[in-house]
């Protein structure tokens, strides 16, 4: 009997032990890490800082994105306070029906594009309030840790007769430790009018398709990572050999969620460097 209840003192500190360790992870407010999840054929991708969290696109499939977002949130934070739709094609946004089921979101910002599709139209309504954002509008995940607007301008989305061209692109620095572009699925046209600065991690656009991610761009953001989003045997072909060809020249490093799974940065506020872990 009393050998009994050292067991069940014994298994009751690891069990709280295990729990307090989880709270301390997601109250850690000094570090930063950023996701990019595997939803297959799209994008979904998680800034995350303590209990905060800004979440930019949702990939094709509700299920799919709740299954990565339960992985990477604690399990009583039900609030995802920043969603940003790049733009509404269907592999970017599809995922984000229903979310709010099982979250509820402080904010949802778009470039203002629309489009007639069944999956728009049947998200709008679930898009409450809806803010257009643009070039120079600034997120504030933290001191210093800025998510920063760089497309599109107004006139853009006017006259954009494709969404792509539309395409939210938006630099995160995280103090001079870090930076990251996310790019949605800017194509060369548009690359060439997006003032950017050199950066760590590039989001490569459109999950790597030939008409996107040019030399002229590249050499202005000089990606030491680049993280291609992207569905195993996709119909598009994605990702080019093309687009690949001109990151390997750069000697860029290649991250694949369609081989590597979802590909997580882990950034220490007083640290140079992140740790990149993946799971598939």
């Amino acid at each position: 009997m009393k050998r009994y209840r050292w067991w069940l003192v014994g298994m009751m500190f690891v069990l709280l032990s295990g729990v307090g360790g989880v709270i301390w992870v997601y109250s850690d407010t000094t570090t930063v890490r950023v996701r990019f999840f595997d939803v297959g054929q799209g994008d979904a991708i998680l800034i995350s800082q303590g209990t905060n969290q800004i979440l930019i696109d949702g990939g094709r499939d509700t299920k799919t994105l709740l299954g990565q977002l339960g992985r990477a949130m604690p399990f009583w934070d039900r609030t995802v306070e920043v969603v940003i739709l790049t733009h509404p094609d269907e592999d970017h946004i599809g995922g984000l029906l229903g979310l709010e089921g099982r979250y509820r979101v402080g904010q949802w910002l778009s470039s203002g594009a629309t489009t007639d599709t069944a999956t728009w139209q049947h998200l709008v309504p679930e898009l409450q309030p809806l803010t257009e954002i643009r070039k120079d509008t600034k997120i504030t995940l933290s001191e210093g840790k800025t998510l920063t607007i760089l497309w599109p301008q107004m006139d853009t989305v006017l006259n954009a007769k494709d969404t792509n061209a539309a395409s939210i692109v938006a630099r995160l620095d995280l103090g001079g430790k870090k930076t990251f572009l996310f790019t949605g699925d800017l194509p060369t046209t548009q690359e060439s009018q997006v003032v950017v600065a050199p950066t760590d991690v590039l989001k490569v656009g459109h999950h790597g398709s030939k008409y996107s991610t040019s030399d002229s761009w590249l050499d202005n953001v000089r990606p030491h990572d680049a993280i291609v989003s992207v569905g195993a045997n996709n119909r598009y072909g994605h990702p080019a050999t093309e687009a690949l060809g001109r990151l390997t020249q750069r000697h860029a490093v290649i991250y694949r969620t369609d081989r590597q799974g979802a590909i997580t940065y882990t950034c220490e506020v007083n640290k140079e460097q992140c740790q990149v872990s993946t799971e598939r």
